[in-house]
């Protein structure tokens, strides 16, 4: 029986798990009359939430085969926030940047949370003696630490003691 869907389209779902193709059916324990939901890869966008620290909650449209390193892409875009510093979860699960929200089982209106880690207090002494104190997170780059000292370009090498 031929249903014109193309394999690289199909995900199939059953008890709440994406079924991996290496693994057979009795693996998960499938049997006569179970039934599988079929979802279909790029087949347009649904809504999803996200909760922000700051007691507020965005609505993104998203594709269910968005990796979680685009939905923090769309964050920025809409929010502001690095995608460095963004931390997402759902089901008390961190989510990585690779994996995708179908394979995570995210699906229409479903709630992400958004966590940024804590900012940290460095200390930066200078070449002559001055202590510079910043506010800065365990993800920023050490250009945005340059940033945030504002010392002439020629003198911005940063060592650690």
């Amino acid at each position: 029986m031929d249903h014109d869907i193309p394999l690289y389209q199909q995900q199939l779902l059953f008890k709440d798990k994406l079924l991996e193709n290496h693994r057979t059916l009795s693996y998960y324990d499938i049997h006569m009359q179970s039934r599988v939901l079929l979802f279909l890869r790029g087949t347009g966008s649904m809504k999803i939430f996200v909760k922000l620290p700051i007691v507020k909650t965005v609505t993104l449209k998203v594709d269910p085969n968005d990796t979680i390193k685009d939905i923090k892409m769309k964050i920025n875009d809409k929010e502001h926030i690095k995608v460095v510093y963004q931390q997402l979860v759902f089901d008390n699960i961190q989510l990585e940047d690779n994996k995708t929200l179908l394979d995570y089982n995210i699906q229409q209106k479903s709630t992400l949370e958004l966590f940024i880690p804590d900012e940290m207090q460095v200390y930066i002494k200078t070449q002559n003696g001055k202590i510079i104190t910043l506010a800065v997170h365990p993800n920023d780059f050490i250009e945005d630490v340059k940033i945030k000292i504002e010392l002439p370009g020629l003198k911005k090498q940063l060592f650690f003691c």
